[in-house]
């Protein structure tokens, strides 16, 4: 993933303080109607201020630089409201198939948080740095010494809070093991999610597991102002094809 070793990534001020203003309120009203603490993709792709987020300029500019200019965009969008996950991997679900211990696969999880991560607060996130990478890959992928390394790893790595601001964009790899930054005083956390990753054969294999995993992608539509701007940046986007750079 890009040159960071350590598994994860920040873009400053992706977003600006007004725009952030106006997020918030629009997750707000969303929340108070619908009591959804997980957006679903269709009500995302619905709401034209977060649908666009994954496709700005400032966006795409740093997931090029990270991930290659024909980075793959894949369907999991979604805003969170009030989440305070404890540690896991997000490549967990997808068991031990061979792809996700390849050192060669990048497929991360972005996020735009809507408030500042601070130590009073939370509202970012905590990683546990560089235990995303492999070692021992001379050995069986799901194998017992390899399972025990990675575990004895991340239980050594000290953890670290990441310094976001509203507006910043963090990116971190599948297999690196994260938190949401513990909240100690009430506050309402916004994030904004969704999943690019190399443009590679596993991004298939990936789209595959979505659909057995969860039972299908689900119904929903890209409005005309968010499928001109992936036309106009020639996009690749997972399931969605109109002759961008390379159709998937």
């Amino acid at each position: 993933m890009g040159a960071n070793s350590k598994g994860y990534f920040k873009a400053n001020s992706i977003i600006d303080d007004r725009k952030i203003s106006s997020l918030k309120k629009i997750c707000e009203a969303y929340y108070a109607e619908t009591k959804n603490a997980v957006m679903p993709v269709a009500d995302f792709l619905a709401t034209p201020e977060l649908a666009q987020i994954p496709f700005l300029p400032s966006v795409v500019a740093e997931l090029r630089k990270q991930l290659g200019d024909d980075y793959v965009t894949i369907p999991e969008y979604t805003m969170q409201t009030d989440q305070f996950g404890g540690w896991h991997t997000d490549s967990a679900n997808l068991g031990l198939v061979d792809f996700v211990y390849d050192p060669s696969w990048s497929q991360v999880q972005l996020a735009v948080y809507l408030q500042d991560n601070d130590a009073e607060y939370g509202g970012g996130l905590d990683v546990r740095p560089g235990g995303h990478e492999e070692y021992l890959t001379a050995l069986r992928h799901d194998g017992f010494f390899r399972r025990v390394l990675r575990r004895l790893r991340n239980k050594l790595i000290p953890s670290y809070s990441i310094p976001s601001k509203a507006g910043d964009l963090v990116g971190f790899h599948f297999r690196l093991l994260h938190r949401a930054s513990q909240q100690l005083n009430s506050r309402r956390k916004f994030a904004i999610f969704w999943v690019a990753a190399k443009n590679t054969p596993e991004v298939q294999r990936y789209i595959a597991h979505l659909k057995s995993y969860q039972g299908g992608l689900g119904d929903f539509e890209y409005s005309q102002d968010t499928l001109g701007l992936i036309a106009e940046q020639r996009l690749n986007v997972a399931n969605l094809s109109g002759g961008f750079v390379n159709d998937n």
